[in-house]
């Protein structure tokens, strides 16, 4: 094996490390938060979670019965779009 096989092989086995990493921390993600889930998230209490986000119409959740469900990827987006609320941790 030449020097150059030796290098391409040695970067794809770091490549295949790398994604193996990346599988496994999205595995780690779960797909929905319970409010009190999410409000640990954000660092707030859930009164406030309830009484404050949960009320508007442009935060994600999806009702289920008589609970809220929080979507874990769409909390992270929606708080990126409106970073004065990070402020409030």
């Amino acid at each position: 094996m030449s020097n150059l096989d030796q290098m391409v092989l040695e970067r794809l086995i770091e490549i295949i490390e790398l994604m193996k990493e990346i599988k496994s921390d999205h595995l780690k993600k779960p797909l929905v938060l319970k409010t009190s889930e999410a409000a640990a998230e954000m660092r707030i209490s859930l009164p406030t979670l309830r009484d404050h986000f949960l009320v508007r119409p442009d935060f994600p959740k999806v009702r289920a019965g008589t609970k809220y469900l929080i979507p874990y990827d769409a909390l992270y987006q929606w708080l990126n779009q409106h970073p004065e609320f990070l402020k409030m941790k």
